[in-house]
């Protein structure tokens, strides 16, 4: 399985709407004119995690981070990329550097506890999702996440507050 797919629905959506069309087409364009410009080297990257084209996008992705080390983005699609090729350190290390270079980036807490629940490390995903709300207090994921990490511990009452928590910030939001 896949921390994308299975522990969160939302990053699925989210890769699916960068392989639309039109944003191939735009990225595409962007890299003709500048082949080396940093932000369409991670879209293309990304489209090519959501095609699993996996060598491809981490041969992409780390073109992009030479061009800007500092992209927490470009780390979490390296890390999803580690990840889906069974190379779980090195996807480890690079949530952790996006975390460690941008400790406000709540989106690379959420994506790391994902990572970390699909590793049935689930104090330390809490830990993450936790982190992830207290910096995004509207942040869906992080209380799916938690609902999903309490689920995972037999803590169904609690688990279930986390999910109404969730839904009180968009009703549409599934269970993991």
């Amino acid at each position: 399985h896949t921390n994308a797919d299975v522990a969160d629905p939302g990053v699925s959506d989210a890769l699916a709407e960068q392989g639309s069309a039109r944003l191939t087409e735009t990225t595409e364009r962007l890299l003709t004119i500048s082949p080396e410009n940093p932000i369409g080297l991670y879209h293309l990257a990304t489209i090519r995690l959501y095609q699993n084209r996996f060598d491809e996008a981490i041969r992409t992705v780390q073109h992009a981070l030479e061009r800007d080390p500092a992209s927490s983005r470009a780390r979490n699609v390296l890390a999803i990329a580690y990840e889906r090729t069974f190379q779980p350190d090195l996807a480890e290390a690079e949530f952790r550097s996006s975390i460690n270079r941008n400790p406000d980036d709540w989106v690379s807490y959420n994506n790391y506890g994902i990572f970390l629940l699909g590793r049935n490390r689930v104090s330390d995903a809490r830990e993450q999702f936790q982190r992830a709300i207290s910096l995004n207090p509207e942040n869906v994921r992080g209380f799916a996440g938690m609902s999903e990490a309490l689920r995972q511990e037999g803590k169904n009452r609690d688990a279930e507050k986390w999910y109404q928590k969730a839904l009180r910030l968009d009703p549409t939001v599934k269970r993991n």
